[in-house]
C-alpha cells in the first residue's frame, strides 16, 4: 500500500513538473522549444491554455438554417465558372512546355542532370485538373463576395498564405484553400454562406467547415465535395486570437496586433485579407525560399508524415512557375511586388509593408 502511494505521489509530481513546463514560458523556452509548435512557445501562459483547452463546439443542429438579410446579394452568376475553366486551361504553361520538352530530351539522353530536372517536375506537378482549379477559384469569388456583403470577418492561412506571399495566389502542387474566421459569427456565416444557390455548406460542430460548389467530386467515404475551400474558427479576448478548430491548434495563437487591421493582397484575379504581420505569422511556420510538397493531399486522401514530404530550393521552379520577388517602393510603407515566370513579368503589385499600411 505504502509502495502505492508513493507510486501516485511520483506520477503526479511529475505531471505537475511537466506542466509546469509547458505553462511557464521560461522554461517552456529552454526545455520545449524543439519539440512545441514555435507559436506556442512564444505565446503567454494565459493563451497556451486558452489554445490547449478551447474547442469548437457548434450547437448546429439545435439552431435551424435561415436566410441572411444579404441572401439576394450574395447569390452566384454561374456563368463566372466557365470564363475561369478557360483561364484555367491554360494554367502553367511554362511548366508543362519544359516537362514535355525533357521528356522528349530523355529518349536520347539518361543524364543524371535530365532525370534528376523530370524528378522534380513530376514531384511538383500541378495537383489539380482545370475543371478542378475553376471550382476551387469560383468558390473563393463567391465565399470573397458573401463575405463583404454580409460583413463577415475572415483571414487567408496556412499554406495558402504562403501561395499569397510566394505566387499570388495557389500554390500550384496543393489543392485547397485555407481561411480563418470569427467562431462567435458562426451562425451568420452559416446563414450566408449556406443559402447560395449552386453551393453547398458542409457545418460539423466540431471540426472545420467546407464550402464548394454543388457538382464538385463527391468522395465515396466522405459527407463533403472536392475541391473545397477549409473554414477554420478562431476565440478571441481583447488582447489574442487563438485556434478553436482543432486542425489549427499548431498555428494559431497571436496577438491581435499582429493578426489586425489585416492588409489586402492579390489572390489569383482576387484581393483577399491576409494577416498584417505577415514577417511574423509565415516565418513562425515556413522558409518561402524551400518549396515543399503538401503534408496532406485532400484529393487523394493521403497523408505524407516528415519522411514523406519532398523538400527542394524554389530556384529550381523559377522558371516553370510564377513566384513573387519584393523590393522596396519609393512610396513610404509600401513595398514593389512583382509576379515573375522566370524572366518574363507576370505583374506588379504595390502592398503594405506593415501593420496598418
Amino acid at each position: 500500500m505504502a509502495r502505492l502511494f508513493q507510486y501516485q505521489r511520483l506520477k503526479y509530481l511529475v505531471l505537475l513538473a511537466l506542466t509546469s513546463v509547458v505553462l511557464l514560458q521560461p522554461l517552456r523556452l529552454v526545455f520545449l522549444s524543439l519539440l512545441m509548435p514555435q507559436t506556442w512557445v512564444d505565446t503567454d501562459t494565459t493563451h497556451l491554455y486558452r489554445v490547449m483547452n478551447d474547442f469548437q463546439n457548434f450547437e448546429v443542429d439545435s439552431k435551424p438554417l435561415t436566410k441572411d438579410a444579404a441572401y439576394s446579394r450574395v447569390q452566384a452568376n454561374m456563368s463566372r465558372f466557365s470564363v475561369l475553366l478557360r483561364s484555367r486551361e491554360t494554367a502553367y504553361p511554362e511548366f508543362f512546355h519544359y516537362l514535355d520538352l525533357l521528356h522528349f530530351q530523355a529518349k536520347e539522353d539518361n543524364s543524371d542532370t535530365l532525370l534528376q530536372n523530370l524528378k522534380v517536375l513530376n514531384t511538383f506537378k500541378p495537383l489539380l485538373t482545370p475543371k478542378e482549379g475553376a471550382q476551387l477559384l469560383f468558390a473563393l469569388e463567391i465565399f470573397v463576395k458573401a463575405c463583404r456583403e454580409a460583413g463577415l470577418t475572415y483571414f487567408i492561412l496556412e499554406a495558402s498564405l504562403m501561395g499569397v506571399i510566394r505566387h499570388h495566389g495557389l500554390i500550384p502542387w496543393d489543392d485547397d484553400i485555407d481561411i480563418v474566421m470569427r467562431a462567435s459569427e458562426w451562425p451568420k456565416i452559416r446563414n450566408v454562406l449556406g443559402n447560395i444557390n449552386g453551393f453547398e455548406l458542409y457545418t460539423p460542430g466540431d471540426s472545420q467547415w467546407k464550402f464548394y460548389m454543388k457538382d464538385a467530386s463527391t468522395f465515396p467515404d466522405k459527407p463533403f465535395k472536392f475541391p473545397n475551400l477549409d473554414i477554420f474558427f478562431f476565440g478571441e479576448d481583447d488582447t489574442h486570437i487563438w485556434a478553436l478548430t482543432k486542425g489549427l491548434k499548431h498555428d494559431l495563437v497571436y496577438r491581435k496586433a499582429d493578426i489586425f487591421p489585416l492588409n489586402w493582397r492579390p489572390f489569383e484575379h482576387l484581393m483577399v485579407p491576409v494577416p498584417c504581420n505577415l514577417d511574423l505569422v509565415v516565418h513562425k511556420a515556413h522558409d518561402k525560399n524551400v518549396c515543399i510538397t503538401p503534408e496532406y493531399i485532400h484529393k487523394t486522401n493521403e497523408r505524407f508524415l516528415l519522411g514523406g514530404k519532398v523538400a527542394v530550393d524554389c530556384k529550381l521552379l523559377h522558371g516553370v512557375y510564377p513566384f513573387v520577388f519584393v523590393s522596396k517602393s519609393s512610396r513610404p510603407g509600401y513595398d514593389e511586388e512583382r509576379l515573375m515566370i522566370g524572366p518574363k513579368e507576370v505583374h506588379k503589385r504595390l502592398v503594405p509593408a506593415v501593420c496598418g499600411g
